[in-house]
């Protein structure tokens, strides 16, 4: 039975610190990642670590695009700097300790079938702003008339889910046909409804193309080894 004290060591993080992390939202494998960074330099009474990605994908059990993705996550939320070094597979991560500088993710929700299902009886083809227990309001999310399963991703969503499959896709071109997508409503070429856009991104990706890595630091970067 597992019994951890701190005389087998611990890691040293200011209560101040520890007071704020308690106050953002972090998704949880981002979470997950800044636990890693916070024991590979904290715990060694350091400010900074080079972490390989294996190392990330051993300590939390994700797999690469997921940790990856975490990283990405937390580098937007300013919560950790990254340095990537060129004659090394590994980064050098550090925890951004000036908390008055994090920026927090914007907050989303996922609707039922039962809760769409009302909406759709009360406002066929309009689209309802739905606010949060504590009055935040989330995004205008427009219902769809002909299935209620169908959902639709935001850019940022559609454009990581590509790159966990084609690191390289050239962009460009995968925005000018994600857009096209949203104006006609999310039908495809031939007028149907598209009920699956993660099986039309698949289908679609290779058409895309590719384009050359920029040698700074990316989130395409973080897909090492």
């Amino acid at each position: 039975m597992p019994n951890p004290q701190v005389e087998n060591g611990f890691v040293r993080i200011a209560t101040e610190i520890m007071e704020q992390l308690a106050l953002i939202r972090i998704p949880g494998e981002a979470q997950q990642v800044l636990n890693v960074i916070l024991r590979k330099t904290y715990g060694f009474n350091k400010t900074h670590d080079d972490i390989s990605l294996s190392q990330f994908v051993k300590a939390t059990g994700m797999k690469k695009p997921a940790v990856a993705r975490a990283i990405k996550k937390l580098i937007d939320m300013n919560m950790i700097h990254v340095i990537k070094k060129d004659n090394k597979t590994t980064s050098n991560y550090s925890f951004n300790k000036h908390y008055k500088s994090w920026k927090p993710l914007s907050k989303k929700i996922t609707l039922s079938k039962k809760i769409t299902s009302v909406i759709k009886k009360d406002n066929r083809g309009v689209s309802k702003k739905i606010h949060t227990i504590d009055t935040i309001t989330i995004d205008t999310i427009t219902i769809d008339t002909d299935d209620e399963n169908i959902s639709t991703p935001e850019w940022e969503e559609f454009k990581d889910y590509a790159i966990s499959k084609v690191p390289n896709v050239n962009q460009q071109q995968m925005k000018l046909k994600y857009d096209a997508w949203v104006i006609d409503g999310w039908k495809d070429g031939k007028g149907k409804k598209i009920k699956n856009w993660k099986s039309k991104v698949n289908h679609n990706i290779t058409y895309w193309g590719t384009q050359h890595l920029k040698s700074d630091m990316s989130y395409l970067d973080l897909l090492e080894g």
